[in-house]
């Protein structure tokens, strides 16, 4: 009987044992999981800000593609601006020679008709 006792003693400290294994393995396992979730739950969250940070690098491109067309646009602009200054300093250019040359003209023909009126007056 003695052996049977023994036995009994010897199986309950090994169901022990095993419960007490089965318990931390389940407990372990419940960490995992909780693990597991967390991180799922960082996936999840990270994906968000991914595609957030798409978008709006999406939109910043866009952005940028369109500033840089009003951007050729206006050199563009800048660059005709620039020619007409140009015909236009040139016209003043040539307007100035021509007053010049009619100032010059005008007091030619200013003289000769004082020179003319001077010799009228004296016949």
């Amino acid at each position: 009987m003695e052996a049977i006792k023994k036995k009994l003693a010897i199986l309950k400290e090994e169901k022990e044992a095993a419960v007490e294994k089965a318990e931390d393995a389940e407990r372990q396992k419940k960490e995992a999981q909780s693990r597991a979730e967390a991180a799922e739950q960082e996936v999840q969250n990270l994906t968000r800000k991914l595609k957030l940070l798409e978008t709006d690098l999406e939109q910043s491109e866009d952005k940028a593609q369109d500033s840089d067309k009003k951007l050729r646009v206006a050199e563009g602009q800048v660059e005709e601006l620039q020619r007409e200054k140009r015909q236009l300093e040139n016209q003043i250019g040539i307007l100035e020679t021509d007053l010049e040359q009619a100032e010059l003209n005008y007091d030619k023909v200013k003289r000769e008709l004082e020179t003319t009126i001077s010799e009228l007056q004296e016949m």
